[in-house]
């Protein structure tokens, strides 16, 4: 549900990005949110380093 919530902003990838990334430091343990940040920063051509920190 936390996940499919942040389609709120799929107009902005700014927010959406930033939505994503504070569930997954809200839930450590949830592979949905950490999949969710990686395909968005693929599909915006990120670099991975972000969720290499994430335990």
């Amino acid at each position: 549900m936390l996940v499919e919530n942040g389609w709120l902003y799929k107009k902005n990838e700014i927010e959406l990005l930033d939505y994503i990334f504070d569930i997954v430091i809200k839930y450590p343990n949830s592979a949905s949110a950490k999949f969710e940040l990686g395909n968005r920063h693929d599909y915006n051509q990120g670099v991975h380093k972000i969720i290499l920190g994430i335990k």
